[in-house]
């Protein structure tokens, strides 16, 4: 299950001075770094039956909404390969993304000032005895601004990205 999203440094480490409903991104950009908290709803196995009941996630799939924007843009769902572990029970897993998938790279950067982009997103995978799962959705608004300036993501680092804020 996806709980939330927690904005991220320059690290790609969850910040924990910051909790915002929402993001931005200055127009013209196509990348937005961010995590989810995730956690494992599933229920145990008994113990004697020797079966977990592990997730392995397999797939992520992104959907995009664009408010506001004339002329309107459409945009394709998405689905990715992913490779993750969630622990039977875990409560506390973290997802760092990029929300901004392959196939939107060339929509978003086209997204006017003033307009919100809300990406969806929904993780697939199986279980450790091999039963098919698949998590809520949650959706997170970026809203697209003229500039950044201060953004907590600034820096060096594999998720920097002076355009977020």
């Amino acid at each position: 299950m996806i709980l939330g999203s927690t904005p991220v440094g320059p690290d790609c480490s969850q910040r924990t001075d910051l909790a915002p409903i929402t993001g931005s991104l200055q127009a013209g950009s196509d990348r937005f770094v961010t995590s989810f908290t995730i956690a494992s709803s599933l229920p145990a196995k008994p113990s004697n039956s020797g079966e977990r009941n592990d997730f392995y996630g397999e797939e992520i799939i992104f959907s995009y909404r664009a408010e506001n924007q004339k002329p309107a843009i459409s945009f394709d769902d998405e689905s990715l390969p992913i490779s993750f572990f969630i622990q039977v029970g875990a409560a506390d897993s973290v997802l760092v993304l990029d929300l901004i998938a392959s196939g939107a790279k060339a929509k978003v950067p086209n997204l006017a000032e003033g307009s919100t982009l809300y990406v969806t997103v929904k993780l697939k995978g199986k279980t450790s005895g091999g039963t098919t799962v698949e998590s809520n959705e949650a959706t997170f608004p970026i809203r697209i601004v003229g500039s950044c300036v201060g953004s907590p993501s600034d820096g060096t680092g594999a998720c920097a990205n002076p355009k977020q804020c």
